[in-house]
């Protein structure tokens, strides 16, 4: 018989991503601003003042997953919740990273006690979500740090429950409440009974 399905993103829920993403900044002589929640118009050269383009950004993550992924911290709590999900849902890590680190953070999750399979996922995630939601009969459960991504998820797959998950403080300041998602946590000791009890319905 089919099992319920767990869906979820990596950054900023399994691992955590703007704290040594802002430390390495630093030391190519960036700082990260906290205006908005995009990265780009936040991140300026301390040295010239400029803001980096969308592209120079893209450039600046692709470079930091080349040198630091696996030196991502794990995010509290992350490995134990996922293993007692495990126990009653299959387990998805659908991730916005490049295709060419894909094997590497598969890799590093798995030693860090997440042995589940990763996708990389470009852009929103309603479509990818909507696709694995199909696949079996559900229940199922979209874990995001993202707005943005719920509300493609509600859009595209609206019988998948979503859960927000906001973990850093000052992310969390610039987020105001997602109408799109069912419920909102900041620490896995929160999220993992609603989770389990989203996933048994």
């Amino acid at each position: 018989m089919p099992r319920p399905l767990l869906i979820c993103d990596c950054d900023e829920v399994l691992l955590q991503f703007i704290e040594p993403f802002e430390a390495w900044l630093k030391g190519q002589g960036y700082t990260l601003e906290f205006k908005s929640l995009e990265f780009t118009g936040n991140i300026r050269h301390e040295e010239t003042g400029t803001l980096p383009d969308r592209a120079a950004v893209r450039d600046l993550l692709f470079r930091f997953f080349e040198t630091e992924l696996e030196a991502a911290p794990v995010m509290p709590g992350a490995p134990e919740a996922l293993r007692a999900i495990a126990q009653v849902a299959d387990v998805i890590i659908l991730t916005n990273i490049d295709e060419a680190h894909r094997e590497r953070r598969a890799k590093m999750l798995a030693g860090l006690g997440m042995p589940y399979p990763v996708l990389s996922n470009r852009g929103l995630k309603g479509k990818a979500v909507w696709e694995l939601a199909s696949r079996c009969a559900g229940p199922w459960l979209f874990v995001d740090d993202l707005a943005l991504h719920h509300e493609s998820v509600a859009a595209t797959a609206p019988n998948v429950h979503r859960l927000h998950f906001v973990s850093d403080p000052r992310i969390e300041a610039l987020s105001p409440a997602c109408p799109h998602a069912h419920a909102r946590f900041s620490v896995w000791e929160e999220a993992l009974p609603y989770a389990l009890g989203a996933l048994a319905r």
